[in-house]
């Protein structure tokens, strides 16, 4: 059974819920480099989504593309800034009614070793729990000693208020969470545990099914038994 770590989640909410301001002003920026995406809107961060396959087993989503030279007429979803190879900050765009985009949300990664933390802050108009940024959503990875994710926990948290305090509504927020094993011969993703939680709990465990190049071109609902071919667009490496 996947455990979604409310509590814990919930109080890395609490611990970063007003640390915008010192997030952006300690994350060094100088140095970064930036890469751009387009597409991706209903998958956490895009191209970068931290799941390896749930553009596959969600319906309706899609990680969007990378973009190496955005032109001006055609703006960007997502700024993506890292440091070599490391995310360092999300940068979301949404759009007026003209098309114009403006900041939506950032997103900061914070490394903590195997495990990687990430607020999430509103940016646009529809902040209301104080007059900075509020937190929206916030984000955690585990990694295994090579590397690879074998965690992925969100919460989309409910605050509340009792008097001058901010409290989180733990039967409001919304919990998902992914749970990865490896093949011990191959090295390649086995087995993925997919939920979401709020007033009911939703599990559905999935055995990938690879080529012999190692791209996953199948998978099976372990549960039913049905088996689903993949999308050549979405067949890859994991």
């Amino acid at each position: 059974m996947l455990d979604f770590e409310e509590d814990y989640l919930i109080s890395l909410c609490m611990k970063y819920r007003d640390s915008f301001e010192e997030l952006n002003q300690t994350m060094e920026v100088t140095g970064l480099t930036q890469e751009y995406g387009r597409g991706g809107r209903t998958l956490h961060r895009g191209f970068y989504c931290p799941s390896p396959v749930e553009d596959i087993i969600v319906g309706g989503c899609d990680r969007g593309r990378l973009v190496h030279k955005p032109k001006s007429d055609l703006p960007v979803d997502y700024i993506y800034l890292k440091a070599g190879d490391k995310l360092k900050i999300i940068d979301k765009n949404a759009f007026k009614s003209d098309n114009t985009p403006f900041l939506s949300t950032r997103e900061f990664i914070i490394d903590n070793g195997a495990e990687d933390i990430a607020p999430k802050f509103d940016m646009g108009p529809i902040a209301c729990f104080s007059t900075s940024h509020d937190l929206s959503f916030l984000s955690l990875c585990r990694y295994d000693a090579l590397g690879r994710i074998i965690k992925y926990l969100t919460i989309l948290p409910s605050f509340s208020f009792a008097g001058d305090k901010v409290l989180i509504d733990k039967k409001g927020c919304y919990f998902t969470g992914e749970q990865y094993s490896y093949n011990e011969q191959t090295g390649l993703l086995d087995t993925v545990v997919h939920g979401t939680k709020m007033n009911h709990t939703f599990e559905y465990s999935y055995r990938f099914i690879h080529d012999e190049t190692g791209r996953v071109v199948a998978y099976q609902d372990i549960e039913r038994g049905t088996l689903r071919e993949i999308a050549k667009r979405k067949q890859r490496l994991v």
